[in-house]
């Protein structure tokens, strides 16, 4: 895809049905992106003990945006080792 210009991460907390947008990932390099074909982002704007639900949505360098992808809910939590973790939660 050569007119890809980005991703953008979505956010929504426990029941909310309204996402937030929290990052923009840009492709700047489009020949690297097809090799690598990986991006990441850690939020690290998170309470523990509550759920989140994250979605990804693209866009061209021209501002046309894709549907959102499917939603992930996790939520942060004190494993038994009393280290902070991020666990998914299962989808019902």
């Amino acid at each position: 895809m050569t007119d890809l210009g980005g991703f953008m991460v979505e956010r929504a907390t426990g029941d909310a049905l309204s996402y937030q947008r929290i990052a923009e990932l840009t492709v700047t390099d489009r020949d690297r992106f097809r090799q690598i074909k990986r991006f990441k982002h850690l939020d690290r704007d998170v309470t523990l003990g509550v759920a989140y639900r994250y979605r990804v949505v693209s866009f061209t360098v021209d501002r046309y945006f894709s549907a959102p992808s499917n939603a992930v809910t996790i939520e942060r939590t004190l494993t038994n080792e009393g280290r902070n973790a991020l666990l998914p939660t299962p989808q019902r």
